[in-house]
């Protein structure tokens, strides 16, 4: 991806984070057992990779679930649920709003995602990859090891 390419991703009406593939957050959605890892996220809305043998989903179709932010944060409050080294978490509701094969976008529900979580999640991105997205590749498992974080 490159930086141009980086600044049109948030030339949008909410700002927009967009993960490395190991340090996806993962998204655990009501009546699923596995997680899906989500590509991207903002305020209003995110899009994660739908499991190949999960549940089916439909345009308009109602989402719940609970996101969990896989850095830790360095919270100084507990306005989001948050503790201070502890991984960010944050209910979410929405609407299925386009699929594209296995990646599924959400338009969520207010309140959505916290706008101080997604800043923290930048800020924890640049710290553990410094280079990210600059030298991003399509598939980042190849150019990124996966993370390694504290207990």
């Amino acid at each position: 991806m490159s930086n141009k390419s980086v600044r049109n991703v948030n030339a949008r009406a909410s700002y927009r984070v967009v993960y490395p593939w190991s340090a996806r957050p993962l998204l655990s959605l009501d009546g699923s057992s596995a997680p899906a890892p989500v590509v991207e996220c903002s305020e209003g809305g995110l899009s994660f990779e739908a499991a190949a043998n999960g549940p089916a989903f439909q345009l308009g179709s109602t989402l719940r679930g609970r996101l969990e932010f896989q850095l830790s944060h360095d919270a100084r409050d507990t306005r989001d649920g948050l503790i201070q080294g502890a991984k960010a978490s944050v209910q979410v509701t929405g609407e299925i709003v386009r699929i594209d094969g296995r990646l599924i976008v959400a338009r969520l529900d207010a309140p959505g995602i916290p706008f101080r979580v997604l800043i923290r999640e930048q800020l924890a991105l640049r710290a553990h990859y410094p280079r990210w997205p600059e030298q991003g590749a399509d598939d980042t498992r190849a150019a990124y090891p996966p993370l390694r974080l504290e207990p």
